[in-house]
């Protein structure tokens, strides 16, 4: 649900609407991201911990083999 600051009489300008769209904007694409990182965490936290090891240790080798 979008909210926008109430603005009594003559304070709003004409760029008020531009920067409320724009701090609206990012604050819907920083919710998006904070929503990516948790469903990665939750992911992450249904492999086993040996599972994880395994991959770190392996894509390490590759790394360090190129």
């Amino acid at each position: 649900m979008r909210k926008q600051a109430r603005v009594d009489g003559d304070a709003a300008t004409e760029g008020d609407g531009d920067v409320r769209e724009a701090l609206f904007a990012r604050v819907t694409e920083c919710w998006a991201r904070l929503e990516d990182v948790v469903i990665e965490l939750h992911a992450v936290h249904e492999f086993r911990e040996e599972t994880i090891l395994h991959r770190v240790r392996a894509n390490e080798q590759a790394l360090l083999d190129d």
